[in-house]
Formats: structure tokens, sequence, C-alpha cells
């Protein structure tokens, strides 16, 4: 956990600061903590796969009773099982502290596997925010038939860490093989942050009201940099990865309500050779980009900045002398 105050006074130790400049620092800690304000707006849903102790290691999911945020009735699967890890994907603490386990799915050549479960949050008007984390041991860039995506049940509002059209990540409101999607595989044996937005959720697109879907996969280092060096803005995302990709329709209507379907899939049609296997983390929905990822107090933004002036200058202090 962040500490300003340790952190404040650390840097006084460790870089020789005087104590008016340690003061300063303390007030303006103070002075924009009293007036930072939360920036949540609406959590929908939060899975953190928390079933330690009631589900075992490697037990199948299908008819597993959810436990999470907006999620409503028991796991359900069509094709091969996902199955649960008492293992949470790992990524960086400025995000989240894994709570629970995670969820997996390990299939050859022309098979799929898909995890559904019934949604419980309140109808969505405007924006759409999705974040969840994933990671491939085993992911074969043969084959543009293959994917692995995150989607609305009907195959809406889909995200893809591995498109159906393209080598690389994809996002689509219109089914997941209509996905505007790059060519830059995601690595393997590496744990993304797969964040997306969707915009005009629950209006008709049209000309005059488009809808834009955008989605960034981020490494934990990618991840950090955003937050200090990028503000934790969501203007600055696609600065700190080159993996991001957009897509605007202007029809249709595509709706998120009670009544939805949340779907985790996978398919190895056209895959060739090789195997996926893919492990789901972590997933958010909400209406704010803070609501499905960790972005610190505008006070500790401002602390972490002026920290990193604060170092310049005492560098330069010891070069003088």
């Amino acid at each position: 956990m962040f500490k300003p105050y340790n952190f404040i006074f650390s840097l006084k130790n460790n870089l020789y600061l005087p104590m008016n400049l340690i003061q300063k620092l303390l007030s303006i800690y103070l002075l924009t903590s009293t007036c930072a304000c939360s920036v949540y707006a609406d959590l929908l849903v939060y899975e953190s796969f928390n079933y330690t102790g009631s589900v075992a290691d490697n037990a199948i999911m299908n008819g597993v009773e959810s436990n999470a945020t907006g999620v409503s009735g028991s796991y359900s699967r069509g094709g091969s099982d996902f199955k649960y890890s008492t293992t949470g994907l790992s990524f960086s603490p400025n995000f989240s502290t894994p709570s629970g386990g995670s969820v997996y799915l390990n299939i050859s050549n022309s098979q799929y596997g898909i995890l559904k479960v019934g949604l419980d949050a309140e109808t969505v008007s405007g924006d759409l925010y999705h974040s969840f984390l994933f990671r491939s041991s085993l992911l074969t860039a043969t084959g543009n038939n293959n994917g692995t995506f995150s989607r609305i049940a009907g195959d809406k509002l889909s995200v893809s860490p591995k498109s159906k059209v393209a080598e690389g990540i994809g996002i689509g409101y219109n089914g997941s093989a209509n996905e505007t999607a790059d060519n830059d595989l995601l690595l393997e044996n590496t744990t993304y942050l797969m964040l997306s937005k969707f915009t005009h959720v629950g209006s008709t697109l049209s000309a005059g009201t488009p809808g834009t879907a955008t989605v960034w996969a981020l490494t934990a280092s990618e991840y950090d940099n955003w937050l200090s060096a990028g503000g934790g803005l969501e203007a600055n995302l696609s600065t700190y990865t080159d993996r991001w990709t957009t897509q605007t329709l202007t029809e249709g209507t595509f709706n998120v309500t009670d009544s939805s379907i949340l779907e985790l899939a996978s398919t190895t049609t056209g895959l060739g050779s090789g195997s996926l296997y893919v492990t789901y983390d972590e997933l958010r929905f909400g209406t704010t980009l803070s609501d499905v990822v960790l972005i610190p107090e505008p006070s500790s933004l401002l602390l972490l900045s002026l920290a990193g002036a604060v170092a310049l200058v005492a560098t330069r202090r010891k070069q003088t002398f």
C-alpha cells in the first residue's frame, strides 16, 4: 500500500533533502488529499473468481454458483470445460491484489469452449468500460479463425486478446467475426490487462451518434508507466502500449441489461497445429474508466510527480558539489 508520509521521509533520508522542502511536500499532500473526491461512478460487474475453499483446484466450473458482484446464478458451459485454478493471475500492485483464483481453458485443434453466466447489473446507457486479466501459455498464430474473447451472449460487444479475424487483439460491437483487429500477437507467458471502452451502448447507432469501441492490451510495466508518467488518463493509454485498436459503427443497437449473459469463449477452428491454453481473471464492467482499473487519487499522483522532480533536483545538486 502506498504510504505518503513514509514515502516523503524516505526522500529526505535517501536524498538528503532539507526539512523545509519536506514540510512543503507534506503540506501539498495534505491540501490535495483533503479536497480529493472519489471518482468511482458505477462498478457494474466484478468477478475475482474467489471460490477457494468451495471449489477444488482444477475442478470444472460448470454448475458453480457465482458469488460475484453484478452476476446471478451458476456458471454453465458449451463445448470443452473451463476449469478453476486456486491461483489468481499476478499483475501490478497498482492494479489489484488477487483475491481469489482464476479460470482456464486448454483445447486442441478444432475445439471450442464457452463459460457463461447471467448478469444482474443495471441497464447501461452510454459508455461501457470492461477490463480483465489474460494470460496464455500456448497461443499459436497459425490460422485466423481461432480466437479467444470476452463477449455478451449473441456474440455482441466482443473483446479479444486473440481475434478471429487477425493475429492480434480485436474489438467489435456486432460479433467476433466482424471485429476490428491488429496483427500484433500477444506474448506467451505474459499477463496482460485487457482494457476496453464502448460508447453509446443502449442507443441506436447512426452517422450522427456513432459507436466507438477501443481496446488496449497492457503489460504490468506498461500499466505502471501509464499511471506514473501518463497520469492514469484515458487519452494517454495508446502512448504506453502499441497493442490497441478501435472500431466505429453507425448502425445497430447493443444493450447490456440484467438479462444479458456474459461469455468467455475460445475456438480453435483452423488452428492447424498446437494448442490454446488461456487464463482469465479479475473481470470488471463499469461506466467509467476508474471503475475497471485502480487509478490513484489525485493527491497521490501529484505526490509521485513531485517526488520525480525532487529527485532530479537532488541529483543536480550532487553533481554541482
